[in-house]
C-alpha cells in the first residue's frame, strides 16, 4: 500500500485536533452547537495553519448524517466520503486556476440546484484573492444571498487583495501563525506515534524553520527522515536545511566579541569553503544577537528559544556593541541582493562589526571622541587695549613640522596680514577658515562679527549673504572709530523692532556683555547646524558671548531641556556657564512665535477687509472660518 505524506496522514478530522487555533475552533463549534450559522465564511491565514482543513471540517458537521453538530462521527457515509475527498456536495474550487468570469457564471448557474447526498452543498473556494474583478462582481449578489441549501467558505493567503464588497458579506476569521514551540510538541506526538527516533534539537530546528507553518513542519520531518535513514539527528537536520554548525557559529561570534581579526579571518575561510548558506547564517548571527540582547536586558528570553549559545557571550559584550551589531546585520540582509555576490554581502557585514564601536560617553557623531582627540593649540587672541594686533597664526605641533597649509588635507589657515599705505592692518575681515583661525584682523572686528567668523560654516564655507552684511557694516564702524577698544564694538542688530533691547549681563572677566538678539542668537544655531533636542533647548535659550565662552540662560519653562541636553549642547559650542533668565528678554522660539502671530494677524485682516470678502459677508450674512487663513511664503 502507498504511505501518505506525513502532512496528509495527519490533518486533523475534527475540530478537537486543530492545534494553533483556538478562536476560530471556538467560534464556529459554538455556532454549530446554536445552529446560528451564517452563509459565508472567510478563513485568512498563511500556508499551512488549517484553512482548507478547517473547511473541511465545517462541511463535515453541516453534513453529518447525524444532524449538525461541533463534533461530527466521522463513521457515517457523508463523513467517510469528506474524508476521502469523494463528496459530490463539497466543491473544492482552486481560485488560483479558474480566474476567469466564465468560470464563476458556470460555478454559479449550480448553486440552485439542491445538494445530491448532504443537507448543504458547500462551496470551497481556495485562494479565493486570485479570481479577477469580474469574477467578484458576477460572485457578490449571490454571496450576499445564497439559497438556504448553500454555504460558502473562502479560504485566502492574502485577504488585503479581497474587494471590501466581499469582505462586508463574509464572517471573518483570522488564523495566526503557530508558535515554534506549539509546532515542536506537535511533531513529538507524531515522532512518537510513527515510531521514529528524533532528537529534541532536531525537533526545534524543524519546528523554527517551519515558519508558522504545520504543513511545512510535516513536510521537514519527512524529509529529515530520508535525510537520516530513520533516526534524525540534529547534524542531519543542519546539512538539510543549509545551517552552519553551531561551533563555527560560536567561533564567529566569539572573534567579533574579542575582536580578533586573525581568528576571524580563519573562520570565514573555513565557511567559505564548505559552501555554507550566507543568507541563513546572516539570519542565524543577527538571531544570536537578539537572544544576547534579551538575556541583558531583560535576563530572560521566551520559552521556545534556544539561549544555550547566547548565555555564552552575555557578559563578554556590552549591551551597545550588542545593538550595533544587530543593527549592522539587519542593514547587511539588504545587501545581499546588490553585493556581487552573498559572501561579500556577508564578510562586509561582518567586518563593519569588527570596525564600527558605539559612542562612548562624551563623544559626538559629528566631532568625534573628545579623550581621544589632540588639543590643537590655539591661538592668541590681542588683548584688549592693544591697537593694529597682528593676526594670530597657529603654532606647528613640534619643531620642524611643516605649516599645516601644506598638508594634504589639513585645515587652511589664516592669510598673512596685509597692511594699507597708513602701516594699518588691512587684513580681510570675514576669512575662508573657521575656528580661532578665522580671528584675523580681530582687532577690526566687532564682537558679533568675531563671533560670526569663528562659527561659519563647517569646512571652511562662507557664512550666509546676511551674515557677510553685518560683518562688513561692523567693519566699517570700526575703522571709522578712534577709540582705544576698538574691537569691542558691538554689530548693530538688523532690526529690534520687534525682539527685547540687549540688556548687559557681566562677562567673565567681570566687564560688560550684552545678550544677543534672537536674530543674531539664531545666526549662531544655523552656523553651529545644530538639530534634534539641542537646537530646541538652543532656540529656548537667550545667549551672551563672554571672553572665557558663552553665558546661556533658558526659559524656565523649558528648564528640563537644559537637565537632559545642556551637556551636549555645551559640546556643540564650547565653554558654557548657565545663568538665570534675564527679565525682559526673549528666545528664538518666543521671537519666531511671535513673528509668526503677527503675519497671521496681518493676514487675517488683510482677508477681511478686502471689498470682495466683505461683500460676500453682507450679501449672504457668511462668517469668516479664521482658522483657514494662512499667510503667503
Amino acid at each position: 500500500m502507498q504511505s501518505l505524506a506525513l502532512a496528509r496522514k495527519w490533518r486533523p478530522k475534527t475540530f478537537s485536533e486543530v492545534i494553533g487555533q483556538p478562536h476560530v475552533v471556538e467560534a464556529l463549534t459554538h455556532a454549530l452547537a446554536q445552529q446560528r450559522l451564517h452563509h459565508a465564511y472567510l478563513f485568512a491565514g498563511t500556508r499551512g495553519v488549517g484553512k482548507t482543513t478547517l473547511g473541511r471540517i465545517f462541511a463535515k458537521a453541516l453534513n453529518c448524517q447525524r444532524g449538525i453538530t461541533p463534533e461530527p462521527c466521522g463513521q457515517c457515509e457523508s463523513c467517510r466520503a469528506i474524508d476521502a475527498g469523494r463528496f459530490v456536495d463539497l466543491l473544492e474550487i482552486d481560485a488560483a486556476s479558474r480566474t476567469k468570469v466564465e468560470d464563476t457564471r458556470e460555478l454559479l448557474d449550480n448553486v440552485q440546484f439542491l445538494p445530491t447526498a448532504g443537507r448543504f452543498k458547500v462551496y470551497l473556494i481556495d485562494e479565493v484573492h486570485m479570481l479577477s474583478t469580474h469574477s467578484f462582481n458576477a460572485l457578490l449578489k449571490t454571496l450576499e444571498e445564497p439559497p438556504e441549501h448553500v454555504k460558502f467558505i473562502l479560504a485566502t493567503t492574502d485577504p488585503h487583495k479581497l474587494p471590501i464588497t466581499v469582505l462586508s458579506r463574509c464572517l471573518k476569521f483570522n488564523l495566526l501563525r503557530l508558535m515554534p514551540s506549539t509546532i515542536e510538541a506537535h511533531l513529538r506526538r507524531v515522532a512518537e506515534a510513527e515510531a521514529i527516533e528524533v532528537e529534541p534539537a532536531a525537533l526545534r530546528l524543524i519546528a523554527y524553520h517551519a515558519d508558522g507553518s504545520v504543513r511545512d513542519a510535516l513536510s521537514l520531518l519527512d524529509q529529515a527522515m530520508a535525510q537520516s535513514g530513520g533516526q534524525i539527528r540534529e547534524q542531519n537536520v543542519r546539512t538539510m536545511l543549509g545551517l552552519t554548525a553551531e561551533a563555527q557559529l560560536a567561533a564567529l561570534l566569539q572573534a567579533l566579541v574579542d575582536e580578533d581579526p586573525d581568528v576571524l579571518s580563519e573562520t570565514l575561510t573555513q565557511l567559505a569553503s564548505q559552501g555554507v548558506d550566507y543568507g541563513l547564517l546572516l539570519d542565524a548571527l543577527v538571531q544570536q544577537f537578539h537572544l544576547i540582547s534579551l538575556l541583558q536586558l531583560l535576563g530572560q528570553a521566551a520559552p521556545d528559544q534556544d539561549v544555550r549559545l547566547a548565555q555564552r557571550f552575555v557578559d563578554a559584550i556590552s549591551p551597545e556593541r550588542v545593538q550595533l551589531c544587530y543593527q549592522t546585520g539587519l542593514l547587511g540582509q539588504k545587501d545581499l541582493q546588490w553585493a556581487p555576490d552573498a559572501r561579500t554581502a556577508f564578510e562586509m557585514t561582518v567586518l563593519r562589526m569588527l570596525a564600527f564601536e558605539p559612542l562612548q560617553s562624551g563623544e559626538n557623531p559629528a566631532r568625534g571622541s573628545v579623550k581621544d582627540k589632540k588639543e590643537p593649540k590655539m591661538a592668541k587672541m590681542p588683548e584688549k587695549g592693544e591697537k593694529n594686533a597682528k593676526p594670530p597664526v597657529l603654532a606647528p605641533e613640534s619643531e620642524g613640522e611643516k605649516s599645516p597649509a601644506k598638508k594634504i588635507g589639513g585645515p587652511p589657515v589664516a592669510a598673512p596680514p596685509q597692511q594699507d599705505d597708513a602701516g594699518l592692518d588691512d587684513s580681510p575681515l570675514v576669512v575662508e577658515p573657521t575656528g580661532e583661525d578665522a580671528l584675523q584682523g580681530a582687532a577690526k572686528q566687532s564682537r558679533f562679527a568675531q563671533m560670526l567668523a569663528q562659527f561659519g560654516e563647517p569646512g571652511g564655507g562662507k557664512p550666509a549673504a546676511e551674515t557677510a552684511k553685518t560683518a562688513v557694516s561692523a567693519q566699517t564702524n570700526a575703522a571709522s572709530s578712534s577709540s582705544a577698544d576698538t574691537e569691542t564694538l558691538s554689530a548693530k542688530p538688523a532690526d529690534t523692532s520687534d525682539g527685547a533691547t540687549p540688556s548687559p549681563v557681566n562677562g567673565a572677566d567681570g566687564g560688560q556683555q550684552e545678550w544677543l538678539s534672537p536674530q543674531e542668537w539664531a545666526v549662531v544655531i544655523e552656523q553651529q547646524r545644530l538639530d534634534g533636542l539641542v537646537r530646541t533647548l538652543a532656540e529656548h535659550c537667550v545667549a551672551a558671548r563672554t571672553d572665557a565662552g558663552w553665558q546661556l540662560a533658558v526659559v524656565p519653562e523649558q528648564a528640563h531641556l537644559q537637565r537632559t541636553k545642556g551637556q551636549a549642547l555645551a559640546e556643540q559650542l564650547g565653554r558654557v556657564e548657565w545663568v538665570e533668565w534675564p527679565p525682559g528678554q526673549q528666545s528664538v522660539a518666543q521671537w519666531r512665535a511671535q513673528q509668526t502671530q503677527a503675519r497671521q494677524q496681518q493676514a487675517r485682516d488683510a482677508f477681511i477687509q478686502d471689498p470682495a470678502v466683505r461683500r460676500v459677508m453682507e450679501l449672504f450674512d457668511a462668517k469668516v472660518i479664521e482658522a483657514s487663513i494662512q499667510p503667503k511664503d
